[in-house]
Formats: C-alpha cells, sequence, structure tokens
C-alpha cells in the first residue's frame, strides 16, 4: 500500500501506509489454518490417515491378528490426534494440564464409542443403511467434538487449575483479598 496524504491544520501530511490485516498478503492457506476448526478437522483426516496407515502396516503387512492390528492402530491414531490437537489446534495449552486434558479427551473418546455403538444399529434398525448410519454418527460426533475439544478438553477451564486443584478464580479471589487487607 502507499502512503497517504491529506490535509491536517493547513499542511499536507505524508501518514505511513494503512496497517493492513493480519493475514493479509500471506497465502489463504496459511490464513485458513490459522481457525482451530480447520487445524481440528485436518487433524482428523491425518488421524484417520494414520489409524488406516497403521493398521495395513500391522495386519497387511506384518500379518498381526487383525483384532489386535486394528485395537494397535486406534490406539496410534488416538495419539496423533490427542497430541495435534492440543499442540497445533487448540493452542499448546501449559504442560500442568497435561494430565487433566488426557483424562477429558479419554473420557470423551469413551463417550464416542457408546455414542457410535447406539446411534448406527439404532439408525440401522430403522431402515439407514448402515454405512449411511456411520456417517451420520460420526458426522454429529464431528460437531460436539469440536466444541468439547474448544471448551472443555483443550479450553481454558481444563489449563486453569493446576494440579495443586486451586482453581484460577480462587487464586485470583486470595490475591485480591491480599491486596486489599494489606
Amino acid at each position: 500500500m502507499t502512503p497517504v496524504a491529506r490535509e491536517r491544520e493547513g499542511r499536507i501530511v505524508v501518514d505511513a501506509a494503512p496497517a493492513t490485516s493480519p493475514g493479509e498478503g500471506r497465502p489463504l492457506v496459511h490464513r485458513m489454518l490459522e481457525h482451530s476448526l480447520l487445524r481440528y478437522l485436518v487433524i482428523g483426516g491425518l488421524s484417520f490417515v494414520v489409524d488406516f496407515g497403521t493398521l495395513y502396516a500391522v495386519h497387511g503387512v506384518l500379518r498381526v491378528w487383525l483384532p489386535a492390528a486394528t485395537v494397535t492402530a486406534y490406539l496410534m491414531a488416538l495419539a496423533v490426534n490427542f497430541g495435534l490437537n492440543r499442540l497445533w489446534a487448540f493452542g499448546g495449552a501449559a504442560a500442568t494440564a497435561v494430565g487433566r486434558q488426557l483424562a477429558r479427551y479419554l473420557f470423551l473418546v469413551a463417550v464416542n464409542i457408546a455414542v457410535t455403538a447406539l446411534v448406527v444399529p439404532g439408525l440401522a434398525a430403522l431402515g439407514v443403511q448402515y454405512l449411511a448410519a456411520k456417517v451420520i454418527a460420526t458426522a454429529g460426533l464431528v460437531v460436539v467434538n469440536y466444541v468439547a475439544y474448544r471448551t472443555w478438553v483443550f479450553g481454558r477451564s481444563a489449563a486453569a487449575a493446576p494440579e495443586t486443584g486451586v482453581s484460577g478464580a480462587r487464586r485470583r479471589r486470595r490475591f485480591a483479598r491480599r491486596r486489599t487487607s494489606g
């Protein structure tokens, strides 16, 4: 952008170029990936690739028993998904909160498994083809999980309380009392 000339108090003043928006001039992909939703979706796709690829490698190439290979692949994908969502999609919260975040994440995984196990057969019983039912269940969970990750698993509430158990709000109240009483 070029500098802007204007008259101020009878004189011509040249101002610096107007400020550009934060993402201006950068490739669209980079600007899009600044949003946690898109990073979350990219990580979901990558997690699928890790799950699928690991299953193929462990069962298809190494000939490990299919149930064991399936669990191994799923656990690998969960590790990738948790780590990347924590560090990239949702801002890399403080290391002290990792235990709380992991517990919340694993709880959410259990809820996802239960919901999927109920919704897919339930929709199939209503006449929906089972693969379509799986897509419907997965799409719903993608939306719910994004909100849960952003607000509960990796959000401020997950990182607010250090492992000592004192919440951020309680700590601020204590600090405020000390300042006003002294």
